[in-house]
């Protein structure tokens, strides 16, 4: 048996020994990589980099479809100086008139300069204060005020109007309340362009600015003229005894005024709202039928309140200019607050039109009134 196994396995050792001896080696093929050199492909290190960024950049898409870029900065944050919420313009003195300019509907948000933000309402104010100081006859008291401003601007987006709207029996005005730091309103008493303040407010406005950091004005006078961003054409200024509920706190409320034809008249709206009636104390000396009709119920406090100096009702026993001005200057006009028949000192002043001047006998009174204050 071990004589056959030797035998089968010499026989197949032969055959392989023979198979080999018969195989062809071919000749090594010879490659032009001169042909080659322009599909030779960039090191792997960079193709693993490009897959990489390509693969962050999907995956980034992929996850944060949805992610918005942080807001820009608004005025207050880029430029914190202009919004502190007190700041002084001029002070000439503690013994001054103080004036404190107080915002109402302005906003804190980008693009801001010519609308209802921040920087807005602070060029507004430098504008009032410069035309003040150059009307006459301010232009030669500029040392018996203070001016200064109080910023109340919450960080919202803009206001289509910026003050409030109340409707009124006599008015068919559609009611539009916007919520803004002092509420301030327009349409009291029927009429669009009259602008208020409630009584609440108001005493909340006082005790806001007897408080630090403007605590200065704690048991002074103040005059505050609130500058609201209301577009439409609308004042009003308090007179200075007229309120028995807070004699230290005279209010006067002006719009910004951007509607035609009274956009370019904001300055002389703030200058008879608050230097002919607040400051100055003198009457309108025009006649308004509607107001008239609306003033003994709606308005009594003012209706009720005496004539001012610049006004009478009886040219024959209270001719109260026959003192103060001099031939040929001394007049009576009919038609004066509201009515006609009541009477004024000249065709036109700026108590009557607001694009004109205060008349001799309004400047008089004015100059009396700053003293009777120092």
């Amino acid at each position: 048996m071990k004589k056959l196994f030797a035998v089968l396995t010499f026989v197949i050792l032969c055959v392989v020994a023979c198979s080999r001896e018969s195989l062809t080696i071919p000749e090594p093929v010879t490659i032009n990589t001169e042909t080659l050199k322009e599909y030779v492909l960039p090191p792997k290190l960079n193709r693993t980099l490009i897959n990489v960024v390509v693969k962050e950049a999907r995956s980034f898409r992929k996850k944060d479809a949805n992610l918005l870029m942080p807001p820009p900065l608004t005025h207050c944050e880029m430029f914190p100086d202009d919004c502190q919420l007190w700041d002084t313009i001029i002070f000439n003195g503690k013994d001054q008139i103080n004036v404190v300019f107080v915002a109402d509907g302005w906003v804190d948000y980008i693009n801001n300069d010519e609308d209802v933000g921040v920087l807005g309402y602070n060029m507004r104010v430098d504008s009032l204060i410069a035309s003040l100081l150059d009307y006459t006859p301010f232009d030669d008291r500029e040392e018996d005020f203070n001016f200064f401003t109080y910023r109340t601007i919450p960080n919202s987006t803009p206001f289509s109007d910026g003050m409030s709207v109340h409707s009124h029996p006599t008015n068919s005005e559609v009611e539009d309340i916007i919520t803004t730091p002092w509420n301030v309103f327009r349409n009291y008493a029927g009429l669009p362009r009259y602008t208020h303040i409630s009584d609440d407010d108001r005493d909340r406005l006082y005790d806001s600015l007897i408080q630090p950091p403007t605590g200065y004005l704690k048991n002074k006078k103040i005059y505050a003229v609130i500058l609201s961003a209301g577009e439409t054409f609308a004042g009003s200024g308090e007179f200075d005894k007229q309120f028995a509920h807070n004699q230290k706190l005279v209010v006067s409320i002006i719009s910004k005024s951007t509607e035609a034809p009274f956009g370019g008249l904001m300055q002389n709206l703030f200058i008879h709202e608050w230097g002919g009636h607040s400051i100055g104390d003198q009457d309108d000396e025009y006649v308004d039928s509607l107001y008239a009709a609306n003033a003994p119920t709606y308005d009594a406090v003012v209706w009720d309140y005496d004539d001012r100096e610049n006004v009478t009702a009886d040219t024959i026993n209270d001719r109260k200019w026959d003192a103060i001005l001099i031939p040929p200057f001394i007049n009576y006009i009919q038609g004066a607050r509201y009515v006609d028949d009541k009477y004024r000192s000249t065709e036109a002043n700026m108590m009557r039109f607001i694009n004109t001047q205060f008349s001799e006998l309004n400047r008089i009174l004015i100059d009396w009134r700053i003293d009777d204050e120092l």
